[in-house]
């Protein structure tokens, strides 16, 4: 559910996203499974 909250669906792919408290928690959730760059 998290993962389709950051808008990401298949394996690999690239997403645009604001840099938001909200967001931030999501990626903290699944930081495990994400590469965040800036």
């Amino acid at each position: 559910k998290v993962l389709n909250g950051l808008g990401l669906r298949r394996l690999q792919q690239t997403v645009v996203l604001k840099d938001t408290p909200e967001i931030r928690g999501m990626i903290n959730k699944v930081s495990h499974m994400v590469t965040v760059e800036e």
